[in-house]
């Protein structure tokens, strides 16, 4: 399952219909008190092929990232890639 960046529209962060996929292949990584994006698993049919504007799912390790971002201020990367952005 391939994963895509997702924009933050508001409201519950635990929703997929709170997210939208997007065609950013890497937003920049600012520092700030507001989620932007988030890096989610799609939504793929039997052939790969992307088919839903929301994420297939929130994983519980994407929002303990969440958080950890929304505490500390800061967007997260791991392995320096980055998984959740502030603005």
């Amino acid at each position: 399952m391939a994963n895509s960046w997702y924009a933050y529209l508001g409201g519950d962060v635990t929703l997929v219909s709170s997210y939208r996929r997007t065609n950013v292949e890497l937003p920049s990584l600012k520092d700030g008190n507001t989620l932007s994006a988030v890096y989610l698993p799609d939504v793929e049919d039997e052939d790969g092929n992307v088919c839903s504007v929301y994420p297939a799912y929130i994983p519980s390790d994407a929002l303990d990232y969440i958080a950890e971002a929304l505490i500390t201020g800061r967007s997260l990367s791991l392995d320096s890639q980055p998984y959740v952005c502030l603005r």
